[in-house]
């Protein structure tokens, strides 16, 4: 099992995706990554998806939290997009899309891998 920092076991932490909630969590499960999510959002609870900010801000919401405390870690524009105008910081961690010039004010960290997650949290 993936071993993560213990002050992640003390955050409140949800996935707020585009896929459906059955697959996303078929996937956490997958992955051992499901222990370590309080709950999985996705954009099929909401009127409209990525880019627009109603998937954040009703995860915000479901969780009982401001935006503003809020982190989003985003590896693609349309998410960056989407958590940056719901008013969360945004940490991009690039998969297939390098950073865009047009979200580097919406971006408070740039890392390169998960692994330096921890350093900048």
């Amino acid at each position: 099992m993936l071993s993560l920092p213990a002050f992640i076991t003390l955050l409140i932490t949800a996935i707020a995706t585009a896929t459906d909630v059955v697959r996303a969590a078929e996937y956490l499960k997958m992955s051992g990554l499901d222990a370590y999510f309080d709950k999985v959002i996705s954009a099929t609870m909401v009127k409209e998806g990525k880019p627009s900010p109603y998937v954040y801000q009703y995860a915000c919401e479901t969780l009982g939290l401001d935006p503003s405390v809020c982190i989003a870690v985003e590896d693609a524009p349309n998410g960056i997009k989407s958590a940056f105008s719901a008013g969360l910081r945004v940490i991009m961690v690039p998969d297939q899309s390098p950073m865009e010039d047009e979200l580097k004010d919406m971006v408070e960290y740039c890392v390169e891998c998960l692994d330096e997650l921890c350093e900048v949290l």
